[in-house]
Formats: C-alpha cells, structure tokens, sequence
C-alpha cells in the first residue's frame, strides 16, 4: 500500500526529507526510514489530484476555544483541509475522518463540503484510539470503529480497515462512531476526577487517603481505585467540552463529565 501524507509544516517537511520525526513513537523513526527508502511513503505540502479512486485519512488536529464561553471546538483545520479534498475529488473516493469532533461533524459539517464536488463519494468517521508511545503496536490490535453517513460508506470502510488486518466494529452511523470515540476518552477522565476527589475528601476529613485506598482494593475485586495523580492529557482536558457541544442541540448536558472537568 502507497501512502502519500499532506503536511503544512515546513519544520516537519524538512525533518522527513532526513528521515526524521518531530516527536517520539516507539519504532516510528525507523519504520519512517524504511518506508520513505522504498518508495511507499511520500509526502508534499499541497494535496495532488488523482486519475484513480483513493482514500482520504483526515487526521487534525481538534483543540477548544478557551477565550469563548464553553469552550467550543475549533474546526477551521478540519474545514481547510476537506475544501481541499473536495477540489480533488472523484468519483468512488473513500474520506475518513479521524480527528476527534463532536457529534453529527461527519454529516452536518463534512458532507455538505464535499457534495459541492458533485461525485460520487464514500464518507465515514472512524476514530484513531492509541495511547501515545504505542500507537503503531495497538494500531495493529485495537479494533477500529467506523460509522459512515450511510451503509455504502460504513461498508467501504469496514473493507479499507479489514484489507490492513484490523478487526472492525461497523456502527449504526457516523453520529454513533462519533460518540464512541468522545466516551472512550470521556470515561477515563471521570476515573480520574473521582481518584482526585478521592485524596481530596480524605485530606478534609483528616485520613490518610493512601491508607484508604490500599484497603478499598486490598483482596476486593470490586474496587479499583488508582492513586490520584495530575490529568494532562490534551484529550482529556478537551473532549467533554467537545461532547457538551454537540450536545446542546439535543437540550442535553452531561453533568458528571462536566463535573469531573471541575
């Protein structure tokens, strides 16, 4: 498979040309050399047309407007690359979109973009899942979802993702495929609100809260508590305000994700 990647950066185009990468990823760099050496890799700073059926990975980045209130999604880097996949497009492509958005992005935001083009299309949303410094090992296991904006689409790229190994989760739609990935991440960050919280009501009340969580889970199979620890991770600082926003049109707000975020 020839994979050829779109990338503005001129800071990250000059590392490529040298084989290298701009962050760390276990086995990235020497799989990066050895697919740039034969010939399957290549990458430029503008998309190029193609006289033969292709398929679109939209990877972007999603961040949050913090200056607004409730922290809306930023979607100008997802719109600016779509209007150019919408100016190369023919018939029978397949886009994927794996950047994480809120819900019904794929069928309220994308699609209307890309029948401008007038062709005949296959659209679905099919998040990326790993976990930093193992992404190309569970890239190879986890199972990918994916959700089109119709069955045409689910099933074209149930195929694209069985043709490289990967067990596939078809979904109802692409709305569907969009919440999974937002609870995915949206799950982790209420665990670890509550084992913060954990330290926290323990401090207040005098006790040692390494003491009481060592005995929650001591030989009781119920009881997980991890220790309290700093949340960080970009993902999870964003998604729950991404999964608010969606939300609003459905006159719906996620109380403990939200309350969590606090």
């Amino acid at each position: 498979m020839k994979v050829h990647g779109v990338e503005i950066s001129e800071d990250i185009l000059n590392s490529l040309n040298y084989g290298k990468t701009k962050f760390y990823e276990n086995g990235l760099e020497e799989l990066v050399g050895k697919v740039l050496k034969s010939g399957n890799f290549t990458y430029s700073k503008e998309l190029k047309r193609s006289i033969l059926p292709q398929t679109f990975i939209i990877t972007v980045g999603t961040p949050i407007d913090k200056t607004l209130e409730s922290y809306p999604m930023n979607v100008r880097s997802i719109t600016t690359v779509v209007e150019q996949i919408k100016n190369n497009l023919i018939d029978e492509d397949l886009i994927l979109l794996r950047s994480t958005v809120k819900i019904n992005t794929t069928e309220d935001l994308i699609k209307p973009i890309l029948d401008q083009a007038k062709k005949r299309y296959y659209l679905a949303f099919a998040p990326e899942r790993t976990l930093e410094e193992k992404a190309i090992e569970e890239l190879k296991i986890l199972p990918q979802i994916v959700g089109g904006v119709d069955m045409e689409s689910t099933n074209k790229a149930k195929e694209f993702f069985e043709k490289i190994g990967n067990k596939v989760i078809a979904m109802e739609n692409s709305k569907a495929a969009e919440m999974a990935k937002l609870l995915c991440n949206i799950q982790r960050d209420v665990k670890f609100g509550f084992f913060n919280e954990v330290r926290l009501l323990c401090e207040a009340v005098g006790l040692n809260a390494l003491e009481v969580i060592n005995a929650c889970n001591h030989d009781y199979p119920r009881s997980d508590i991890a220790l309290p620890a700093p949340v960080g991770e970009p993902c999870l600082e964003k998604d729950t305000y991404i999964l608010a926003e969606g939300l609003k049109e459905y006159n719906y707000t996620p109380l403990i994700a939200l309350a969590a975020r606090n």
